[in-house]
């Protein structure tokens, strides 16, 4: 099974602000137990937003430059 978000953007863990630039794309795995003699395996891509605010604590160099 693969599962992918439809979501535009994102929201900063640290401050909240909402963001549509995406940062990096990556692939998490989910794997269990056979059933009935199948291999079980869900893939979903994931997105990492870059925040837009400038002097929030998540963001690289945000010490005021």
């Amino acid at each position: 099974m693969r599962a992918r978000g439809r979501s535009r953007d994102g929201r900063c863990p640290k401050c909240g602000t909402p963001s549509s630039r995406v940062h990096d794309r990556y692939q998490r795995r989910l794997q269990d137990v056979p059933l009935a003699s199948r291999q079980v395996e869900i893939t979903w891509e994931v997105r990492r937003f870059a925040c837009a605010n400038a002097q929030c604590p998540q963001r690289p160099n945000s010490s005021g430059r």
